[in-house]
């Protein structure tokens, strides 16, 4: 899914769609709103519900924020949240430079750009450059999802990225799901560390809970690992 606003980044939009349309198996959506097959619901509900369902979220950030639903925020903030509650992992942003954002705007990218807990962002100044950044991101992200090889949901993808990430040298994540949490436990040179998440606080806060994690792994370096068990 391509989702933006329309009336600024009407060019860039279509420079992207069309070096996405080269690659095969690819079907997009959310493209050219004039093109785009009738369905039955709200133009809300509609394209919340596609930017839930696709399977990669492509978010392009020009200078203006959007029309302001009546649930507060632009059409394109809604699907941006509707992508990250399903999968934080699908979503690749792009970002025009050379643009002054609107005060709205300029919320919204900070949020997305957190260095934390937001996005690494591919900016362009023209859009023959927006529509290379666009296919070489959806083949690093191909690649990344052809290693996955089944389907996951949400938690699962929080346990896939945090077993890719090590406190120490051989140390790697076990993890024990139960109703509402996840535990990850590494046994570090003869000791068990183990860190909890909440699985409400994660669904809330995906990027934030990996942060955390890696707060944990310093305070175990920092305690020389042979402390002791570390809950």
């Amino acid at each position: 899914m391509l989702s933006s606003t329309i009336a600024d980044l009407s060019a860039e939009r279509s420079a992207i769609a069309r070096s996405l349309q080269a690659a095969s198996n690819v079907e997009l959506t959310g493209v050219s709103p004039g093109t785009t097959p009738s369905r039955a619901g709200s133009p809300f509900y509609e394209t919340v519900n596609i930017a839930e369902e696709c399977h990669l979220y492509f978010l392009i950030l020009g200078g203006k924020y959007g029309y302001e639903t009546e649930m507060g925020k632009s059409a394109t903030q809604l699907e941006y949240e509707a992508a990250y509650r399903t999968d934080p992992t699908k979503i690749i942003v792009m970002r025009k430079e050379n643009v002054t954002p609107d005060a709205r705007q300029a919320e919204f990218i900070a949020q997305v750009e957190d260095y934390h807990k937001g996005y690494f962002v591919n900016r362009f100044k023209t859009k023959s450059e927006a529509a290379e950044k666009a296919i070489s991101s959806y083949y690093a992200w191909l690649l990344d999802r052809a290693s996955i090889g089944r389907k996951l949901d949400y938690f699962d993808h929080f346990i896939r990225i945090a077993s890719q990430r090590s406190p120490f040298p051989g140390a790697r994540a076990e993890y024990r799901l139960t109703d509402d949490r996840i535990e990850l436990t590494f046994n570090i040179v003869g000791h068990v560390h183990s860190v909890h998440f909440d699985k409400v606080a994660l669904y809330n806060d995906f990027w934030g809970s990996v942060l955390h994690l890696e707060k944990r792994f310093e305070e175990w370096r920092g305690k020389g690992f042979g402390v002791g068990p570390t809950h």
